[in-house]
C-alpha cells in the first residue's frame, strides 16, 4: 500500500493481470547488454538502496551507453520520481536518461490537496489534466480517467519530438507527464510513483 512504501503490490498486478513477468532489481546492479535482452520494458524508480535518503545508485558512462544502445533497438523505459523528499532522488534518473533529453526536476509538486477528494484516495490527489495535443493521442491515455498522484517531480523535455501528455494545472505547474519516441524505442516519463501503489 502508499502507506507502507510498498510496491510488491504493482509487481503482483503485472504478474497476475498481464501477459507480462516482472521482477524487481532492489539493489544496485550495472547495466549489461545481457542483463537488458532479458526485458522489454524497464522502470526506472526509487534507484537508491533507502527512500528518503540522499544515498542514491550512482551510474557510469557504461551503463547509460548499454541503456542507450538497448532503448534504441527498440527497449523502452517508464521512468517515475517522487519516492521520497530528498532532492537527490533524480540523480541516478536524469543519469540514465541523459541520452534521452528528458530530466527530472527538483521541485516538490502536488504537495497540497486542492478540493475534498484526496481523502478518497488515501491522500492522493486525483489527477486527470490530460492534454490531446501530441502525435501518439489517444494512445498513451485512452480510457484513463484519473490517477493518484502525490508529492512528485516536474519532468522537462527538450526536441521537437517531446510529447507532453499531462501538465500540473496549477499556476505556474509544470509537465507531469511526457514520452518520446528514441531510435526504434519509447520513452513514458511520469512525475510522481503514487500509481504503483495499491
Amino acid at each position: 500500500t502508499g502507506d507502507s512504501g510498498d510496491t510488491n503490490a504493482f509487481q503482483t498486478y503485472m504478474n497476475t493481470n498481464t501477459n507480462a513477468t516482472m521482477t524487481m532489481l532492489k539493489t544496485f546492479t550495472p547495466l549489461t547488454d545481457s542483463l537488458l535482452s532479458e526485458y522489454n520494458v524497464v522502470i526506472l524508480q526509487a534507484l537508491q538502496d533507502q527512500i528518503g535518503t540522499s544515498q542514491t545508485w550512482t551510474y557510469q558512462a557504461s551503463d547509460i551507453a548499454v541503456l542507450e544502445k538497448w532503448v534504441n533497438a527498440g527497449g523502452a523505459i517508464i521512468a517515475m520520481s517522487g519516492y521520497g523528499l530528498n532532492t537527490a532522488e533524480v540523480n541516478p534518473l536524469n543519469q540514465l536518461l541523459s541520452f534521452t533529453e528528458i530530466s527530472f526536476g527538483t521541485s516538490n509538486t502536488f504537495t497540497t490537496c486542492p478540493d475534498n477528494l484526496c481523502t478518497c484516495a488515501d491522500g492522493s490527489i486525483a489527477f486527470n489534466n490530460w492534454l490531446t495535443a501530441y502525435a501518439d493521442n489517444p494512445t498513451i491515455t485512452h480510457d484513463l480517467k484519473k490517477v493518484g498522484i502525490y508529492y512528485g517531480r516536474p519532468v522537462s523535455c527538450t526536441g521537437t519530438d517531446c510529447q507532453v501528455f499531462a501538465t500540473d494545472p496549477s499556476k505556474g505547474g509544470g509537465n507531469v507527464g511526457v514520452a518520446k519516441v528514441v531510435g526504434s524505442g519509447r520513452i513514458f516519463a511520469w512525475g510522481d510513483e503514487w500509481v504503483t501503489y495499491t
